[in-house]
């Protein structure tokens, strides 16, 4: 799936660096939405679920959204440049044959 969009990138002259910006940034916002769902989803399931399971009361730690946030954010980027830089060091032509 990767292979082909990024082959489509290089056919349409886009450079190897604008390629891992556009890869990097949506890396970015796919981990930066990743980070915040999971939190809520994770402290709202806590606050609700919690209680009803073991009798004790559940506070959400706000102070630890932004460390969910970063490290979702960093799953995320290195979980996708690698696969990127040797997707990008293969022809076009080649990826865009292989259906």
């Amino acid at each position: 799936e990767r292979k082909k969009e990024i082959g489509i990138y290089r056919m349409l002259g886009f450079s190897h660096a604008r390629i891992y910006l556009l890869l990097l940034l949506k890396a970015i916002l796919l981990g930066f939405l990743g980070g915040v769902l999971g939190y809520f989803i994770g402290t709202l399931t806590g606050v609700i679920l919690w209680p009803q399971l073991a009798g004790i009361n559940v506070q959400p730690i706000f102070s630890l959204l932004p460390f969910s946030i970063i490290l979702a954010i960093l799953i995320s980027v290195m979980g996708s440049l690698l696969p990127a830089y040797f997707a990008t060091k293969i022809e076009p032509y080649s990826i865009m044959q292989e259906d």
